[in-house]
């Protein structure tokens, strides 16, 4: 265990010793659905009915106000320059997301957009009104208009997810296991046999024929002949998951939760055969994923959560909240340092010098304030392992002085 533990601790070395994580704050406590990044550094996130948007990599979110009462789901853009906002509502900006124009205000629940070109696009959600079939508009004029199609299912309930892997093919799913799939360009969805029941939160393609759908209770399903068949994956979890993004055509991500109380990514370096949890940092349920190369991602969620990685998810930091609910003091400290746990349960601790040279391994008592002798330390750097039942929570670091 312990040498696991070390292992784990000289990455973070590096990448503290380099500056490669950045603890960030979303600025907000909305309940965050969406997630997606134009370039590098440019991102948005949606939630409540507020827009976030950052232009250096997450180390700082703008709050924009949407103009619109309801809640936003989903953010999704053609180019650096075109970008939708949907939800109760639906806003267009064509300038980078300085400013947002309100298209419509006749949408409700809309759950996710995906544009094939930069004037056709989809739009799925929850009908408006009991005993109605759940809706699947198209726009071909950049979203100045939107035409509700015929679904060609009995869905009375909610469409989740839709992404399209050609200008004529795409699929959705949904509630009750369901998804359709469309060769014309929506003109025409056919329900598939899905091979379960369970709510079908996102669906995400690396190709033409391969794909992969998420859902509740850890539920993971793929095809590599084009949705003709869908196989269940052992996902090793129960946990909801939400969201299903792919970095490349093996390397791919899933995130969920159960409640607010719950949290859970997954990764898998090979398309999907198996699937790892990593430690996320965050007791709070993920909504969206995204990342911006095979190292760089972004994960959002309840109560304002953003988290960010930059080595392709071997660690995840909670950017709104864990510099705030976690502190060590005093520091730079003599002969006692005192952590500050906030409502986090710490279960172990370490200590390693600046060569990651290991110099005390304690078990501590689960209070919210903990002391650690330092007096046998001698002068410098040196980094704390915090661990919670869940693994490795968070690094921090302290000078010792005489």
């Amino acid at each position: 265990m312990k040498k696991l533990y070390f292992s784990i601790f000289l990455l973070f070395v590096s990448t503290i010793s380099y500056s490669q994580w950045v603890t960030l704050n979303s600025g907000t406590t909305d309940w965050l659905q969406s997630v997606f990044f134009t370039t590098h550094d440019t991102g948005f996130v949606v939630g409540g009915s507020n827009i976030l948007r950052t232009t250096d990599g997450g180390t700082n979110w703008i709050t924009q106000t949407s103009g619109i009462s309801g809640s936003l789901y989903s953010v999704y853009f053609t180019d650096a320059d075109t970008g939708y906002v949907l939800g109760d509502g639906i806003l267009k900006t064509t300038d980078g997301g300085a400013t947002w124009i309100l298209q419509s205000t006749s949408f409700a629940n809309i759950k996710s957009i995906f544009f094939t070109s930069p004037d056709t696009g989809y739009a799925v959600g929850a009908p408006s009104f009991l005993n109605t079939l759940a809706p699947i508009f198209k726009t071909t004029d950049g979203g100045t208009n939107w035409v509700q199609q015929t679904n060609g299912s009995s869905i009375y309930y909610y469409f989740n997810s839709v992404y399209f892997t050609s200008i004529d093919t795409g699929y959705i799913v949904g509630d009750g296991g369901t998804i359709l799939k469309t060769c014309n360009g929506g003109a025409n969805w056919i329900q598939q046999i899905s091979g379960t029941n369970q709510q079908l939160n996102s669906v995400f393609f690396t190709d033409i024929n391969t794909g992969y759908a998420v859902g509740l209770n850890g539920t993971i399903l793929k095809t590599v002949n084009g949705g003709i068949d869908w196989e269940v994956q052992i996902s090793g979890t129960s946990e909801n998951l939400f969201s299903v993004l792919f970095a490349d055509a093996v390397t791919g991500y899933a995130v969920g939760g159960i409640s607010i109380n719950s949290s859970i990514i997954l990764k898998t370096t090979n398309g999907g055969t198996n699937w790892t949890s990593q430690t996320s940092g965050t007791f709070n349920s993920l909504k969206s994923v995204y990342f911006t190369d095979a190292n760089t991602g972004y994960a959002v969620g309840i109560s304002g959560t953003i988290l960010k990685t930059t080595n392709g998810g071997t660690v995840w930091i909670d950017e709104k909240s864990r510099e705030e609910q976690v502190k060590i003091y005093p520091n730079p400290a003599t002969n006692k340092l005192t952590i500050n746990n906030g409502q986090f349960i710490i279960e172990e601790i370490e200590i390693f010098d600046i060569v990651g040279k290991q110099m005390s391994y304690e078990v501590q008592s689960k209070s919210e304030t903990i002391e650690i002798d330092l007096s046998s330390l001698n002068e410098g750097i040196y980094f704390i392992n915090l661990y919670t039942i869940n693994g490795l929570f968070k690094v921090l670091k302290f000078v010792k002085e005489k």
